[in-house]
């Protein structure tokens, strides 16, 4: 009965020790995603901030006496921050906030169920989204007056500042985090340095990947995962990878690095002898320290756009795509493919 009662109470310490292993990774897993998700909404925030800083910057030259946009002249303010709206739509600026505001949306849902240690940096991330997500609403056209509006911004910006702040305190997020300087004429500062992501231009940066947020928690341990150390150097990535047969026929993708871990990458296919071509031009990504970038394009030919993930390997680039709706007989292709170096 004794050695029976000794079996059972180490059948139990046994499974007790698995569990709270698996909790420990789960903890692990969900602050990553957190911490990931932080990142992303801190990197947004500040671009939508440029944005709303520009609107105040034109509404106060059209009441002073006028201000020229993309070569049209007004003192009538209501019609310049009309014209100003629509220059951020042709950069593609609105698109991409837009965009990258639904990926945190998904996100955040994703991270609705805390572990019990991880409740009050979820609580001051969802303050965050709260602030994030009316910056970006002001981004995509300003309401009440100057005065009001001036106002609202500033307040969001010290929110902001002070959720960040908090936030860092329990897990540290400048790492992910690098000087972004703004190339724009009225904004030609380091705005919130810490909290941007480098990029040759602010309105084209993407943010940091999210690791897993959405997706279920691994099986693999974080500590058994192996790192590239390829990141460290990415130059040896620039140029053109692709899966073509000798005829030309396939798919390729095109990765030009910039600086640090910024570049441009562009997805190509072609038939064959390469009798029709399609790409979808250049895309900015900024990878992460795993050597991945998320990114959106659109198909020259059929107009598609989509959404992909680029991962740097050891000799070889992989690539996941999933276009937004169903593919065409000549379009860009949906799915995972590896690519080798062109010669």
């Amino acid at each position: 009965m004794k050695k029976n009662l000794i079996v059972i109470l180490l059948i139990a310490l046994v499974a007790i020790g698995g569990f709270v292993g698996w909790q420990q990774y789960s903890k692990n897993e969900y602050s990553n995603n957190l911490k990931n998700v932080m990142a992303l909404m801190i990197t947004e925030s500040t671009k939508a901030q440029e944005m709303t800083e520009k609107y105040v910057s034109v509404w106060k030259q059209a009441i002073d006496g006028g201000v020229e946009i993309d070569g049209q002249t007004t003192d009538d303010f209501n019609y310049a921050l009309n014209l100003q709206v629509e220059s951020f739509k042709k950069q593609g600026k609105l698109d991409k906030v837009n965009n990258w505001r639904k990926e945190v949306d998904k996100a955040m849902q994703s991270l609705n169920n805390p572990p019990s240690d991880m409740k009050k940096a979820y609580e001051i991330a969802f303050e965050f989204y709260g602030s994030y997500s009316e910056l970006v609403k002001q981004a995509n056209f300003p309401s009440g007056t100057l005065l009001e509006f001036s106002r609202k911004i500033n307040e969001l910006a010290s929110n902001i500042d002070k959720q960040k702040s908090q936030f860092n305190v329990l897990i540290e997020i400048d790492d992910l985090l690098t000087a972004n300087v703004s190339n724009d004429g009225d904004n030609n500062r380091n705005s919130n340095s810490a909290m941007n992501q480098t990029d040759a231009t602010p309105e084209e940066s993407h943010p940091p990947t999210l690791s897993t947020p959405g997706r279920p928690v691994s099986s693999v341990p974080s500590e058994n995962r192996t790192d590239s150390n390829l990141i460290k150097d990415l130059t040896q990535f620039s140029g053109t990878w692709n899966d073509q047969s000798e005829d030309g026929a396939g798919d390729s993708i095109t990765i030009t690095i910039k600086d640090g871990r910024n570049a441009t990458i562009s997805l190509g296919s072609s038939t064959n002898g390469a009798a029709m071509f399609t790409d979808t031009g250049d895309n900015e990504v900024t990878f992460n320290e795993k050597g991945e970038a998320n990114f959106t394009f659109t198909d020259s030919y059929s107009g598609i756009t989509g959404k992909g993930i680029v991962t740097l390997g050891d000799k070889q680039v992989t690539v996941t795509t999933k276009l937004d709706s169903v593919p065409q007989d000549f379009s860009i292709f949906q799915g995972t493919k590896t690519f080798t170096k062109k010669r």
